[in-house]
């Protein structure tokens, strides 16, 4: 129902539809996941079901055959592209840098108060200074920390091909909320899948979380515990035959990942052409 959408919305889409010569459906879908995808946490309407709070994100995944112009929600999407790369620029020239200085100069105070506390020829001090360094040093190894997952991951909109493990880190950096787009995304559900799981199992908990907005933790030796509330919004363009394998896996049905997505194929028909009209 292209009529629905603003009247923006329904320009962009209608106009390269006709341009690219695609079907209506597919930028118009993409134009509503963008905006979607565009909202974060920073909008929820509360009350619109049984007291729950509800987020504007939403799970598209389309599915377009081969050379069909897929590449259109790559045009529709880029103005979310290109901001997210112009935070990310500006954080490397001017954030790193100074957050890399800080952390080594935090590193060596925390040295220099830990062989104080330690050694002997400086046990004469009173109680309450001893605990005052020592409260120092737990602020020190607090913002160390901070500025581990900081420069860890580069601040961003969205992410694209991505493991969970990987997910996990960047939603931690980046306020809890991402768009997840692909316009090749084969790969993408094959990992939600179970792709890279020894026992093939799928990997859906922090997409179902981030869905519904709800606390998830992981608990993992060599990374510790991660809590996060995290919000996800996701626009994923793909093969019929991968649509078809998601919507048909018997764990993404039952667990409630099938009924969170919006999905449709593109009839092809014919592969759309240059016509040579600018």
């Amino acid at each position: 129902p292209i009529h629905a959408l603003n009247r923006v919305q329904r320009q962009i889409a209608e106009e390269t539809a006709r341009v690219r010569r695609v079907a209506v459906e597919l930028p118009g879908m993409t134009a509503i996941a963008t905006f979607a995808g565009s909202l974060g946490k920073g909008w929820k309407c509360v009350g619109a079901v049984n007291g729950c709070e509800t987020y504007g994100n939403i799970y598209v995944v389309i599915g377009a055959g081969h050379s069909y112009g897929k590449g259109v929600a790559t045009a529709i999407i880029r103005p979310l592209l290109t901001a997210s790369d112009e935070v990310a620029a500006r954080f490397k020239l001017e954030a790193r840098p100074k957050l890399k200085v800080e952390q080594k100069l935090l590193a060596r105070k925390h040295k220099h108060l830990l062989d104080a506390l330690t050694n002997p020829k400086d046990c004469g001090r009173l109680e309450a200074q001893e605990r005052e360094m020592q409260e120092e040093m737990a602020r020190m190894e607090g913002r160390m920390a901070e500025i581990s997952t900081l420069v860890g991951f580069d601040p961003t909109y969205w992410v694209g091909n991505v493991t969970s493990a990987a997910l996990t880190g960047l939603l931690a950096r980046n306020g809890q909320a991402l768009t997840s787009f692909s316009a090749e995304a084969g790969e993408v559900v094959r990992v939600i899948l179970g792709k890279f799981n020894r026992d093939e199992s799928a990997d859906l908990d922090l997409y179902l979380s981030g869905y519904t907005v709800e606390s998830h933790r992981e608990s993992r030796v060599g990374r510790g515990d991660t809590t996060l509330v995290p919000w996800l919004s996701s626009c994923w363009l793909c093969q019929p035959f991968i649509l078809r394998e998601l919507m048909g896996n018997q764990e993404a049905r039952e667990r409630g990942m099938v009924a969170r997505i919006l999905s449709f194929t593109v009839e092809a028909g014919e592969i759309p052409m240059d016509d040579g009209i600018v």
